[in-house]
């Protein structure tokens, strides 16, 4: 739902031009009439400081409120976002009142324009995710015009979505739940792929019967097909502060990842859930399908209007990863605690898969190669300890992308062995 948002601005006060221009004159005559003994002069100066002194008496300042229509915008990256801006006076005067609209760096105003009613029309648009709120800047004129207000106010927040690539991700080759689904698996059951033909068991369904293997064989021999199954998809997000470098461009990767992962897991026909640790209080997001829940994961990862679940802790909540889920997590793996909420998660049985986005160094400036190739080292042991534990980590790589990254996660199906 559209909703206007209104926000109390908070005005510092300050002397206006014009009582600047009074005060100056005050003084200057008051000046001219010690020095030149001009008595004359006090009386030209009496009406000026009297105006001065009308500010202790005068109504009270009013306020000042921003209106923005709607107060919360969701679009892509590159698209074009439509806001509705303006303002209005809260108090017992009624003075003048300018609004002026702005935008942070990383977004851009494409149009900005006045409808007949004085309220600002602006369209701006962003080519980098995050949230963007959209600023409007108030100056009042109160107790005429002798004090001016001033203040700046986020009048709307624009949340800009990532896009991921439209190609699908594969998901980690394991077994599946016993659901219908799409995804082919090596079990016998109903299915459109062929398995094997055997001979007629009672009990098999008269449809399954192959007419012209039993005609040539003599006796009575079914079809057996593939199933396919379904997939229960749960992304982690590391949230955990980074360090400044290479690991801040890492941010940007893991939540792509994490979208279309998400993205490829509903266009299956799986549903897909998110857990983002390492805020104060991880926020996540129950498994579901539909496209509804495309944006629901969305707002889930940039915490937009509150359309998810909170629980204290660092690990994932037992809610939140269904029995037999396969989690994929997306980390520069450098806080430990995001290792041990992956480590708790494998022992609850979930195959996990953890992408590390990171590479190379997580160093801001450039170090010595020995010192490089010392941490390349390391972070080839923890891949083999995690991987020891039942955690497979795998790199990405940015001249890769992230499917040819996760065809390196080893296949972990249990061998079926079929009836004869």
């Amino acid at each position: 739902m559209i909703e206007t948002r209104s926000t109390e601005v908070q005005l510092r006060w300050r002397p206006s031009s014009l009582t600047l221009a009074i005060l100056t004159c005050a003084v200057v005559g008051l000046a001219m009439a010690v020095i030149g003994s001009l008595w004359q002069l006090v009386a030209f100066v009496a009406p000026l400081i009297g105006v001065l002194c009308s500010i202790v008496w005068q109504r009270p300042v009013p306020g000042a409120e921003v209106h923005a229509d709607p107060g919360t915008h969701r679009c892509f990256e590159t698209e074009h976002a439509r806001v509705t801006v303006w303002a209005t006076e809260v108090g017992f005067e009624s003075g003048t009142l300018d609004l002026t609209v702005s935008v942070i760096p990383g977004m851009r105003i494409e149009n900005a324009e006045s409808d007949s009613r004085g309220r600002q029309i602006v369209v701006v648009a962003a080519d980098r995710w995050g949230r963007y709120p959209i600023q409007g800047r108030i100056t009042v004129g109160a107790r005429g015009g002798l004090l001016q207000g001033t203040g700046v106010v986020d009048a709307a927040d624009v949340f800009v979505f990532p896009t991921a690539p439209p190609q699908s991700t594969e998901i980690p080759r394991t077994d599946l739940l016993d659901r219908l689904g799409t995804h082919l698996t090596r079990y016998i059951g109903p299915g459109v792929e062929y398995a094997d033909v055997r001979r007629y068991v009672p009990g098999d369904h008269l449809r399954t019967v192959n007419w012209s293997v039993s005609a040539r064989r003599g006796s009575l021999h079914v079809t057996e097909r593939l199933t396919d199954r379904a997939a229960d998809v749960v992304v982690l997000v590391d949230k955990y502060p980074q360090p400044a470098g290479p690991a801040t461009e890492a941010t940007g990767r893991t939540v792509r990842g994490a979208v279309q992962v998400v993205q490829s897991a509903l266009r299956s026909g799986d549903r897909a859930g998110v857990v983002a640790l390492g805020d104060r209080r991880p926020r996540w997001l129950g498994a579901d399908i539909g496209r509804r829940q495309f944006y629901r994961v969305l707002d889930a990862v940039l915490a937009v209007d509150g359309g998810f679940e909170t629980t204290p802790g660092t690990l994932a909540p037992r809610a939140a990863v269904p029995p037999g889920a396969i989690v994929i997590a997306f980390s520069t793996m450098l806080d430990t605690e995001f290792a041990l909420a992956l480590i708790d998660l494998r022992k609850r049985g979930h195959t996990v898969v953890a992408v590390d986005v990171l590479e190379g160094a997580p160093f801001e400036n450039d170090v010595d190669r020995l010192a490089a190739r010392m941490w390349s080292l390391q972070r080839s042991f923890m891949y083999r300890d995690m991987g020891t534990i039942g955690v497979d980590v795998v790199g990405w790589r940015e001249a890769d992308t992230l499917e040819q990254a996760m065809q390196l996660v080893p296949d972990h199906r249990r061998r079926v062995r079929r009836r004869r």
